[in-house]
């Protein structure tokens, strides 16, 4: 058995590596026998994925964002680009690091900052001109523009991605919960459940 082989922990189900005595994840003492190691990392081998790759999408007021996430094993790597016309993209960003340095991935519903920021100005329009009416619908219609957004905080970085359900986006999308759920297989203790 190498070094870099691991097995499940019979207390938690989290990835440990080989050799090694307490688990990372919940402190269990671990004592296996080799042909139980063996087995377990058989069977915990045939059941990971290795590689992926999910796509999301933010609709924005003048463009597109586009997110790329490949995962390679544990290795991630994030790439972004605007879409500001049909044939123009530029790049937005690019992140790497790798899956155990993931602190905390959950969904979580969220506000777009420059809706936000319109919607404010729009509220500091309409409590001056006193049309209280419009402005309980206004305060209405802000409640309603949170979108879920998948959330992944890391060593040195954090990612916001939303998936929008759009009409006249017709880019791929994948769904938040297949990342968590690559996430997971590697790293269970980071993945949070659906925060509203």
């Amino acid at each position: 058995m190498t070094e870099n082989q691991k097995y499940l922990c019979p207390s938690c189900n989290g990835l440990v590596d080989y050799g090694t005595k307490f688990c990372p994840h919940c402190g269990n003492a671990l004592n296996f026998s080799v042909t139980a190691t063996k087995n377990e990392q058989n069977s915990v081998s045939s059941n990971l994925v290795t590689e992926a790759e999910f796509q999301f999408s933010k609709l924005r007021l003048m463009h597109m964002l586009l997110s790329t996430v490949s995962f390679k094993g544990t290795k991630v790597e994030v790439r972004q680009k605007n879409k500001w016309l049909p044939f123009v993209k530029t790049d937005a960003g690019f992140a790497q690091f790798d899956i155990m340095d993931i602190e905390s991935a959950y969904l979580k519903k969220s506000y777009n900052t420059k809706m936000c920021i319109l919607l404010a100005i729009c509220l500091f329009a309409l409590v001056t001109s006193g049309e209280f009416v419009v402005l309980l619908l206004t305060i209405f219609i802000a409640f309603s523009l949170r979108e879920t957004a998948l959330i992944i905080k890391y060593k040195g970085g954090y990612l916001k991605l939303f998936s929008d359900k759009s009409y006249g986006n017709d880019e791929k999308q994948d769904d938040p919960q297949l990342l968590l759920e690559y996430i997971k297989q590697y790293n269970p203790d980071c993945v949070h459940v659906l925060m509203d």
